[in-house]
């Protein structure tokens, strides 16, 4: 995942700056979401 502090890798348990603890990632349909203690991360689209 990039965000504005930089890239990280994701999996459930990994805790994100100002994103929270990972409770799963996901694809769905055509994009990925990971989902956090915190909220939903949705994949750009380009």
């Amino acid at each position: 995942m990039q965000g504005r502090q930089g890239s990280f890798a994701v999996a459930p348990g990994v805790t994100l700056p100002d994103a929270g603890r990972v409770l799963f990632v996901a694809k769905r349909g055509n994009r990925w979401v990971v989902v956090t203690a915190k909220g939903m991360i949705t994949e750009q689209a380009f």
